[in-house]
Formats: C-alpha cells, structure tokens, sequence
C-alpha cells in the first residue's frame, strides 16, 4: 500500500476500536491538531474584535465535549478515546459557530447533544452520519433564549460576562450582512472589511482571510483536499451572479454572498469532514455542488441564519449514496479475505485425508464451465455429490441443498438437471 493510501485509511477514519492501535491513534491525533491550529488564527481575531469572552466559550465548551466523551465511555465500558482529541476539536467548532452573545447554559447543552446524541450513540468516533459541532448548533436555534442580534466590532465583551442582559446587548448589536443582503441590500461594510472579519456575525466564521489562511494549511498538510471547498463557494458565487439586484453589479452583490453566512467556516472546516462527507475526488465535487444549492436555495426563499448548517447537514444524510458502491465492494472483498483465511485452516494434513482430498478435488473440473465448493472449501471426512456432463460441473455437499447464487448462475435448462441430481445423490 502507498504511502499516500495509508495515511488515507489511517486518518479520521479510525473507530472505537482502534484506540489500541498506537500508529492509528497517533495519526488521527496529528490530523486533529493541525486543524486545531489551523483555526486558531480565526479565534485570535475573533477575540480580537468581540472581546475575551470569545475564549471563555470556547473554553466551556470544548471542557464539556471532552468531559462528557470521557463519561460516555467509562459508563458504557468502552475504549476510552479523548486522547485523539476528536472531542476538542468538535467543541472549538461549535464554539466558533456561536455568537458571543449567547448564554452560557446553552454550551454544555450543546456539547452533551454534539458528543452523546450524534456522535456516541451512533457508535462513536467514525461513525456518526451527521457532523456534530453542526447538528449541536442547529439544536441550539430550537432552544429559548438563543440570540438573534450579533455584536458589533468594536464593541468587545470581557470574558468574565455570565450573563447579557437584552438592555445591555441592544447597545452594541446589530444585524449580519447576510440579513441584508436578504432583502437585497449591500450592507453598509467594504468587501475588505468583509474579508478579514470586521462585521458582526459568530465567533469564528467573519474572518474569510484566517479561515483561507487555515484552509491553505489543511491542504497542504494533506488533511483535506480543495474539491469541496472550491466547488462549495463557486456554487454559491455563480449561483448568485444570476439573481437580479438593482443598481448592483451581479459581481459585487456574489462576493458579499460568498463572504457572508460563515460560508468559509461551512466549506472549509465542516464540510470536509471525513467521516461525514465522501471518497473519491468526483464525489467531493458533486457533494459541494450540493452543499452550494441548497444554501442559494435557502438563501433566497428562506429568512434562516443557519442555511449553511442545514446544507451541509442535508448532504450528510446522502453521504451514504455516493459511497455505497465503493463500501459494498470494500466490505465483499474484506469478507472473502476473512473466509479464505479460515477455510484455508481446514485443509487436511494427515496423507490419508490428503488423497481423499485431492481425488474429490479432481473429479470436478471440466473444460466448459465448474460450479461448486472450492479448494478451501472441502471438509475432509464428509461425503459430497459430484455431478458432470458436457455442458458444465457440479459439486455440492449431500447433506445441504444447493445456494440459490449457484443456480442462478446456471443456464435456465441446467437449473432442473442440477437439482434432479442433487436429489439422487441425498436419496443414494
């Protein structure tokens, strides 16, 4: 196997049980660290600009991911595996898809439904089919008291902030650029103010240019590849070149599109994922693809902060449809490399059984076609039906009727024969 294939299988692929395995164990560790410095660049600004209280959430709930990952699994003796530190990285995501205005109750709530709900009941690390960190946030929109006005720059909030009251916080927010654009209306924000993040919106998804910066870092380190993000935000892009605005170039109104919305946290960061997201670089493709529309299509005909989350976790469910093929063979050619190995257990060693073995092996073949046991497959001591004419062979223990994947292998005017035969030979 390459050098390039096993990084591939050993990565973020890796499940529960694997967390003995030392090499794949430190792998994934690697692979998650270097998206965790990758975001940081995002969550300096972002402390930046909103204040320090960016990273007592962070704090909290990357704590409670970890903590209730660790319950999770001593409780249900399972492997413990916080030390791959999936579940650090899953609890810095949803913290960088949250306002700073949101109260602090709501982050172990959305840590427990990320780690347990999503993640662990689904049969832990590798296995869920949702993205946690997205799933978490979207619960979050249902719960009261999550909050609808984003602070503005400028305006930054000490980290020592409990709670916010609503006079308190009606001082220093204000609404997203994507609400503008909304009602299609270029927000009163220059397109470099947009790039680098000096707007009002959540944590860790208004610097387009640290979340580039962080991207550029992934795939050079070959944690992701560029086919879902490129074709995630052109999507997006050209989709919105088509939607008329008055007195607005169709260029400028899709640049703020594309920087709105923390479409760059979504493509770049959650989308990839490996576990929820396709192999194959086509598959990539089409998957961003997906992901574009459905944000364009919720973008224009839906007044919905979170139309990102709901794309990707539109695509996560259909994940399973692009990789079916590809897993159905993989898990085939796994069995038969399990069965063989067993089968090949069997094979007689005394000389006795050895003649017997062979003189059974070598009445089955014939020069048009062979239908039967193979090699690995006789049992030494048990009496089998050997049938042949000119047409095809035939061996089938007497004891046991004859697979239906067999017959249907056969010529329809065969079937009658092998099964007449097959009779006889339990009857004699």
């Amino acid at each position: 196997m390459s050098k390039k294939k096993r990084a591939k299988n050993t990565g973020a692929q890796m499940t529960g049980a694997d967390f003995g395995n030392t090499k794949n164990l430190n792998t994934t560790r690697k692979t998650m660290l270097t998206v965790l410095v990758s975001l940081l660049g995002a969550l300096v600004w972002a402390t930046a600009v909103f204040g320090t209280r960016s990273l007592t959430i962070t704090v909290i709930t990357v704590l409670s991911c970890v903590l209730f990952e660790f319950l999770y699994q001593l409780i249900m003796k399972k492997p413990v595996g916080v030390l791959d530190f999936s579940a650090v990285l899953t609890g810095m995501l949803i913290a960088l898809g949250l306002p700073v205005t949101v109260e602090l109750w709501m982050l172990p709530v959305a840590a427990f439904f990320a780690i347990v709900i999503v993640k662990q009941l689904f049969g832990g690390f590798g296995k869920n089919i949702l993205n946690p960190a997205l799933a978490a946030k979207v619960f979050l929109l249902f719960l009261p008291g999550y909050p609808e006005a984003f602070t503005r720059p400028g305006f930054p909030i000490a980290w020592s902030k409990i709670t916010l009251a609503q006079t308190q916080t009606d001082a220093f927010t204000a609404a997203t650029p994507l609400e503008y654009l909304h009602y299609d209306i270029i927000p009163d924000i220059t397109i470099f103010d947009m790039i680098i993040g000096y707007h009002p919106g959540c944590i860790g998804e208004v610097s387009a240019l640290f979340l580039t910066l962080g991207g550029l870092v992934l795939i050079i380190r070959k944690v992701i590849t560029w086919h879902i993000p490129v074709s995630f935000i052109s999507t997006v892009f050209v989709a919105s070149l088509f939607v008329a605005v008055p007195d607005v170039s169709p260029i400028t109104y899709a640049t703020y599109q594309i920087l709105s919305g923390g479409l760059f946290l979504g493509a770049i960061f959650m989308a990839t994922d490996r576990c929820t997201s396709p192999d194959g670089k086509y598959k990539k493709l089409i998957f961003g693809v997906g992901c574009g529309l459905i944000t364009v299509f919720i973008r224009f005909f839906a007044l919905c902060p979170e139309d990102v989350s709901f794309a990707i976790l539109i695509m996560n469910v259909l994940v399973w449809y692009f990789d079916r093929p590809h897993r159905h063979k993989a898990e085939t050619k796994a069995e038969t490399k399990v069965t063989n190995k067993k089968n090949r257990q069997s094979i007689p060693e005394s000389s006795e059984e050895k003649a017997v073995y062979n003189e059974t092996q070598a009445s089955v073949y014939n020069n048009d076609l062979f239908i039967g046991l193979s090699d690995d497959d006789i049992q030494p001591g048990e009496d089998y039906l050997n049938t042949a004419n000119n047409d095809f062979a035939f061996m089938l223990p007497i004891d046991e009727d004859m697979p239906e994947f067999y017959e249907s292998d056969l010529p329809i005017d065969k079937k009658a024969v092998v099964k007449e035969k097959s009779k006889k030979g339990k009857k004699a």
